[in-house]
């Protein structure tokens, strides 16, 4: 290789890696502008949902002590513990009916054979 075409191969390397360079450059740009849009969007939106959570707080009870439909809530609850437990009653009485069933049933087949 003579000096000229090391020359031009440094030249071609050079051009290459400039022309690279730009384009990571510009990419990098590209998404900076990207980052900071989507950041002043965000800050947009984080101080709409802290003026919707001051009325929220303002106005809204933070237990059912302050609510006006407070005996209605306690009924309900009443009613789905009363409801839970004669559910789980029934599945409790249901599982030892078949286990029952089923000893019985192997009593039967020993005795008979």
């Amino acid at each position: 290789m003579t000096q000229k075409d090391r020359q031009e191969t440094q030249v071609m390397l050079h051009d290459i890696l400039s022309g690279w360079r730009a384009g990571y450059e510009s990419h990098i740009e590209v998404t900076n502008l990207a980052l900071q849009k989507i950041e002043k969007h965000l800050e947009k939106l984080n101080g709409t949902v802290a003026s919707q959570q001051k009325i929220i707080d303002q106005n809204l009870p933070h237990n059912i002590a302050h609510c006006s439909q407070v005996k209605n809530i306690e009924e309900l609850k009443e009613n789905m513990i009363t409801g839970k437990a004669i559910r789980n009653y029934i599945y409790g009485a249901i599982g030892i009916m078949g286990a029952l069933t089923g000893i019985l049933y192997v009593i039967f087949e020993i005795l008979v054979r």
